[in-house]
């Protein structure tokens, strides 16, 4: 067990939404040592989705960050056990260091709800039933919830890290949901005209499966011209904070630039 959940968390990856909780944290005026455990939890969590997201029964997927797959290399079984220990793990570490902390606690609350039935499990859900023709949710309606709403929590919990007030956290939930529109549409993208090796996994999932995409729906320019729009509206609510936001501006801005 412990060796499938090691595999699939040291396998590499681009650790986007720790490094947006840190960098949310840090331009908020936050302690980022404080919260550095729930950085490490949102990866725990992303990492259990990528897991489950991967199974037969899901996306079937074989290949995730240039390796195989967690249950092609230990089985589907030992696959879901891995993602669970990942969750209980992440809320364990949290918990642990939430008891006497309300920031904390709001962190780890914004964590939990953007990743669960709320938020991205009923993205995946909304994605299963609108792939199995039981439904017919839109793109954005899913997106919001499979992809940005973990995005969105990991921005939520490094800004808690702060004496921002209610106002300020509402720019970096608008900023945050922009960025998680956007970086879902590149991935779309990516899944056309990206490259096989720099992905780590393979490409024309989106097409085999048939599913709805942003491409499939506005087109390669189209698709590109929506991700640009987001990315500017993300950019105008850090505008509105007053804050150094130099380091996570240029981190929103290599989403439309990214290859993998």
């Amino acid at each position: 067990l412990y060796e499938a959940m090691k595999y699939s968390l040291s396998s590499g990856g681009k650790r986007l939404r720790p490094v947006l909780l840190l960098s949310c944290c840090d331009f908020a005026g936050g302690n980022v040592l404080e919260a550095l455990p729930y950085a490490a939890a949102i990866e725990y969590i992303h990492t259990y989705s990528l897991i489950h997201d991967d199974l037969p029964c899901m996306d079937d997927d074989d290949f995730r960050r240039g390796k195989p797959s967690n249950h092609k290399v230990f089985g589907e079984a030992m696959a879901i056990l891995a993602g669970d220990g990942l969750l209980s793990l992440a809320v364990q570490i949290m918990a642990q260091r939430s008891i006497h902390d309300h920031e904390a606690i709001l962190a780890m609350n914004d964590i939990i709800e953007g990743a669960g039935a709320f938020g991205m499990v009923s993205g995946q859900a909304m994605d299963i039933m609108t792939e199995r023709a039981q439904a017919g949710y839109s793109i954005e309606c899913i997106d919001k919830a499979k992809t940005g709403a973990l995005i969105k929590a990991a921005c939520l919990a490094g800004a808690r890290f702060s004496s921002f007030s209610e106002e300020e956290i509402g720019f970096v939930s608008d900023f945050a949901d922009n960025l998680g529109i956007a970086f879902q549409i590149t991935d779309d993208i990516l899944d056309v005209i990206g490259n096989t090796e720099l992905l780590g996994k393979n490409t024309g999932s989106d097409e085999k499966n048939e599913k709805e995409t942003y491409v499939t729906y506005y087109g390669l320019s189209g698709a590109q011209k929506k991700a640009e729009e987001s990315i500017d509206k993300a950019l105008y609510s850090l505008s509105l904070l007053n804050k150094n936001t130099d380091t996570i501006k240029q981190l929103t801005l290599d989403v439309l630039k990214r290859n993998h």
